[in-house]
């Protein structure tokens, strides 16, 4: 009973030393004058015709250039981090204890987003399932590296990440024939794979797209350069659980930050793309 009782006892106390752990952190780093604090956009000031973020594929001119809560983001400095701060829908806090702090009156910052293996700030392989809308979140690749002076009046950083990839929105149109039919998935090809060293990747990518309620399909791709014999875009339609895939060839050079809507008419035996804008 004894040796139970110490057992008990060291557990708790084990507990008590994370709790005080955790709260002297968090003071801390509400306190400490050096603390480095952090707020996020997409671009500079105003965007417009950007496109998907987290858990918003489809947004609006309102939404598309803000985060939401639940987003991290990696932050560095020449000397420090890398750090994850996350968004709680409000602000941009830290985690596990490790926050950066201004060492001297210039400093340059580098982040990148989404925080997950693999990926930093010149390092990204374009996930090819962005069947719902949190995986699509997860190819949303940003960066961000700027020096920026300390201010007087406060220790803020504005994180303005650019756009690493190009949106492609496909709207689908079924011709007479094809009544009844619904376009159940597709599937838009790419000839970039994703970033390393910076700079974007030659490689064969086939991403499977996302489908929102508006009945367009909608994936994010790195930048890709102008190939005409190429397939663009595989295109499924359904009736009464018999499917065919059709294909349009055609792939565009696009540009990262962009959103591309193509137009795509769907025939008997024929899909073509009718106009990208």
């Amino acid at each position: 009973m004894k040796k139970t009782f110490k057992y008990m006892t060291l557990a708790a106390a084990v507990v008590l030393t994370a709790a005080c752990s955790q709260e002297n952190f968090t003071t801390s780093y509400l306190d400490d004058p050096n603390a480095v604090r952090i707020t996020v956009q997409v671009g500079e000031g105003d965007v417009s015709g950007g496109f998907v973020t987290r858990s918003t594929p489809a947004g609006t001119t309102e939404t598309e250039d803000k985060f939401n809560s639940g987003d991290r983001i990696s932050v560095s400095t020449a000397d420090q981090g890398p750090v994850v701060y996350a968004f709680d829908g409000s602000a941009w806090s830290p985690e596990n204890g490790k926050f950066l702090k201004w060492t001297s009156d210039q400093m340059t910052f580098t982040a990148y987003y989404p925080v997950a293996d693999g990926v930093d700030e010149n390092t990204f392989v374009v996930p090819t399932d962005q069947t719902e809308a949190n995986k699509i979140a997860t190819a949303d690749y940003m960066t961000y590296s700027a020096s920026v002076a300390r201010a007087q009046d406060h220790n803020g950083v504005n994180l303005q990440m650019v756009r690493k990839m190009a949106r492609i929105v496909i709207v689908p149109t079924l011709q007479n024939q094809f009544t009844g039919y619904e376009v159940t998935a597709v599937t838009v090809h790419g000839n970039t794979a994703g970033y390393s060293g910076g700079t974007t990747t030659t490689g064969d990518l086939a991403v499977n797209a996302y489908k929102h309620t508006d009945d367009k399909f909608y994936a994010l791709l790195s930048p890709t350069i102008t190939d005409a014999n190429s397939c663009f875009i595989d295109v499924t339609i359904t009736k009464d659980d018999v499917s065919e895939t059709l294909h349009a060839r055609g792939i565009p050079a696009t540009t990262a930050g962009n959103s591309y809507t193509v137009n795509l008419t769907v025939g008997r035996n024929v899909a073509n793309i009718t106009g990208i804008t």
